[in-house]
């Protein structure tokens, strides 16, 4: 079987599929039919195609690899004999069909995609939409390596349109370089003009150049504190692939947390963004584009093969045995990813956050009433029972109760947006790349800006005045006498959980295997137990269709597993 790099992508032949939704922007029907022989002569069919780039992307979050970094960490694991337990427990070989092929195969569609329109979009007279369209193709581009790299390290690194005679030969590229180009397309979507502050509502997943800034500090923060962490380098040294590790980046950690810190806090000062006060309703469907913490998201609708099921396979168990009616509620599910107790334990019960995002009951259909599970804070006598650890932190709004109906009636399609760029996120990242910056002593804009989040988690009492840390003292601010990187790390578990960083976190700090050991469940469960946990599982195995396709074996070679 040949590559699916060089042949699915090199064709890009789809059926043109039109979208149901309330946007302008996402009206277009998408094309993904022109290459540079068959070229994008105008601004709108330049658009056309940038629709076509957004509907692979939104598949690169649809399904199962929805889950790739939330599974197999210390946040939440796969009920026993689901496809959910085998991401958990890294039974994920190269032949496999849910993950990494999907993975694999769609952001590099996304990557041809953009190449295409920006080798076609620069032969065009150059006016500010055209210049967009650029810049952001370049975005997208350098979001789908960044994703790749992570996830398999080196990678075929393919910048210009696939034409001709496909070359079968070619080998993966060092992680240097890989991040090297997505450096230079985020620093260059990121000067000043190159995209616009804001967006209007009927193209609300385009990235304005706040969000591409905050990609762009994201990429730097990951680069050096994998840099420092040396595990991937381990990795690759071990079968011979030095030169392809990341001891080849010019830069150094400091300076990228440098970098990181000032193109951050130009986010954090720009007055543009701020944290939502009630927690949960960031997380709500009925919520999607009115809230400016979300600074950029990918739009899903209620229509075939264009909303989200991921509520569905999360979600608070029921006894209720029909699959729509116990799935077409605010918060109801099938409870096949749940969480860990240490989870659980993780939060103070004073924490707003604990609730919300967790629930250790179930909802007894018949009786219309919650059975609860859960033990005594801080009782770790008593075990959760696996089917009381709901994870409910996406619902469709805030208000109603967890099993009232949904106004969303297909159960596969919910109009759940991908948030891709979160300002919680931004602020954890400008506390730590400060920290990281400055010698592991946080600077005082750190503390205030991780103490945003603090404020939140505390709560607001219903006239709006935040709740005090006397009201509530063990969800306390931080200090720079107290706040450390293992600090930062929990806080963005308890913050950003479920939202697919915490895998990505522990593998560029090192601490995938460390996390990953803490007891889940007791020898009786056997299908919840761990593996055994080592360095190679750092990085998921290239799909074997495409080692099979390869002429160059050396050149484009295999993980080990």
């Amino acid at each position: 079987m040949k590559q699916i790099l060089n042949i699915k992508i090199l064709v890009l032949i789809m059926i043109s599929i039109t979208y149901n939704s309330c946007t302008t922007f996402l009206d277009e029907i998408p094309d993904y039919n022109r290459t540079t022989s068959n070229s994008y002569k105008d601004e709108k069919s330049l658009k056309s195609g940038l629709v076509g780039a957004y509907s692979i992307l939104k598949g690169t979050f649809r399904a199962n690899t929805f889950f790739f970094g939330i599974l197999g960490t210390d946040e939440a694991m796969g009920q026993a004999n689901t496809i959910y337990n085998d991401l958990s427990r890294y039974k994920v070989p190269a032949n496999d069909s849910h993950y990494i092929s999907v993975w694999y195969e769609r952001h590099f569609k996304l990557i041809a995609q953009t190449n295409t329109l920006i080798a076609n979009a620069v032969l065009l007279e150059q006016t500010e939409n055209v210049k967009y369209i650029i810049n952001e193709c370049k975005v997208l581009r350098a979001f789908a390596y960044f994703r790749l790299v992570q996830i398999f390290g080196p990678v075929t690194l393919q910048i210009d349109p696939l034409e001709g005679v496909v070359d079968y030969g070619k080998p993966r590229a060092g992680v240097n370089e890989v991040y090297a180009q997505i450096i230079k397309d985020l620093e260059e979507a990121t000067q000043d003009g190159a995209l616009p502050e804001t967006v209007d509502l009927t193209e609300a997943q385009r990235p304005t150049i706040f969000a591409a800034r905050a990609l762009l500090g994201k990429v730097y923060v990951t680069l050096a504190s994998t840099i420092e962490a040396g595990v991937i380098d381990r990795v690759l040294d071990d079968i011979g692939k030095k030169d392809l590790s990341y001891s080849a980046v010019v830069d150094t950690p400091q300076s990228l947390y440098k970098k990181a810190e000032v193109i951050l806090g130009g986010i954090v000062n720009s007055g543009m963004f701020k944290l939502n006060n009630h927690y949960g309703d960031v997380f709500c469907i009925e919520n999607n584009n009115k809230i400016s913490e979300n600074i950029w998201q990918i739009q899903f609708a209620s229509s075939l093969e264009h909303g989200q099921y991921f509520m569905m396979v999360m979600g608070m168990w029921t006894d209720n045995g029909d699959l729509n009616t116990r799935c077409n509620t605010n918060g109801l599910g099938l409870c096949q990813v749940t969480y860990p107790k240490h989870m659980y334990y993780s939060y103070s019960s004073e924490d707003v956050r604990r609730d919300w995002n967790l629930a250790c009951r179930i909802y007894r259909w018949e009786q219309g009433e919650y059975q609860d599970g859960n033990p005594e804070d801080g009782d770790t006598e008593n075990e959760i029972v696996a089917i009381y650890n709901s994870i409910t932190k996406f619902r469709q709004n805030s208000v109603d109760e967890m099993h009232t109906p949904s106004k969303y009636s297909d159960i596969w399609n919910k109009p759940t947006n991908q948030t891709i760029v979160r300002y919680a996120d931004v602020l954890l990242l400008y506390t730590e790349a400060g920290l990281r910056a400055n010698g592991g002593v946080a600077t005082p804009e750190g503390i205030n800006a991780i103490n945003q989040i603090r404020q939140r988690a505390r709560g607001y009492h219903e006239d709006g005045a935040p709740i005090t840390v006397v009201e509530k003292p063990t969800v306390a601010d931080y200090a720079t006498v107290n706040l450390d990187i293992e600090r930062i790390l929990e806080e963005r578990k308890l913050e950003l959980c479920y939202e697919g960083y915490r895998w990505f976190d522990l593998v560029r700090y090192g601490k995938l295997i460390e996390k990953y050991n803490e007891p889940v469940y007791p020898a009786s469960q056997p299908l919840f137990q761990q593996i055994q946990m080592t360095e190679k599982k750092y990085l998921f195995q290239i799909p074997q269709s495409e080692i099979d396709g390869s002429t160059n074996p050396s050149g484009f070679f295999q993980n080990p597993l």
